[in-house]
C-alpha cells in the first residue's frame, strides 16, 4: 500500500462558524486490495468532529472522480478522540440509505482489512 497523497481538508460544519479540518490521506492499494482513505482528526482543532460530518466529508472527496469504492477509515489520533492515549480507527461503511456505519477496528485488524500498516 501506498501513500500517493495528504492534504488538509475544511469542511462545514452543523453551524455557521463551526467549520471543522481534517487530515485526509490517499493510500493506493496493491493487487486486488482497494484504495483506503483515512480521515483523521487534528490535534487541537475546534469545530464540528470528523464522525458527525463523514457523510459529507466522503461526497466531498468522492467528487474529485478519482475515488471508486475505497475503505473509509475515520481516525482519531492520541489526544483527540475518546481514547486519550491511543490512536483509534473505525472503518466507514455506508448502508443503502446512505446512513453511515462504523466498525471500530484496532491497528492490527485494520492491516488484516485493508493492507495498511499505518505509523504515526
Amino acid at each position: 500500500m501506498k501513500k500517493i497523497s495528504q492534504s488538509n481538508f475544511t469542511y462545514f460544519g452543523h453551524t455557521k462558524g463551526n467549520e471543522g479540518e481534517c487530515v485526509v490521506t490517499h493510500y493506493e492499494g496493491c493487487l486486488d486490495q482497494p484504495d483506503v482513505v483515512m480521515i483523521s482528526a487534528i490535534v487541537g482543532a475546534k469545530g464540528t468532529s470528523i464522525t458527525n460530518r463523514i457523510e459529507y466529508i466522503c461526497e466531498e472527496l468522492r467528487k474529485g472522480g478519482s475515488l471508486i469504492d475505497p475503505i473509509w477509515v475515520e481516525h482519531y489520533p492520541t489526544g483527540t478522540g475518546i481514547a486519550d492515549t491511543v490512536d483509534t480507527f473505525a472503518i466507514v461503511s455506508f448502508n443503502q440509505s446512505g446512513e453511515p456505519e462504523w466498525t471500530p477496528v484496532t491497528m492490527v485488524e485494520l492491516q488484516s482489512v485493508t493492507g495498511l500498516v499505518y505509523t504515526a
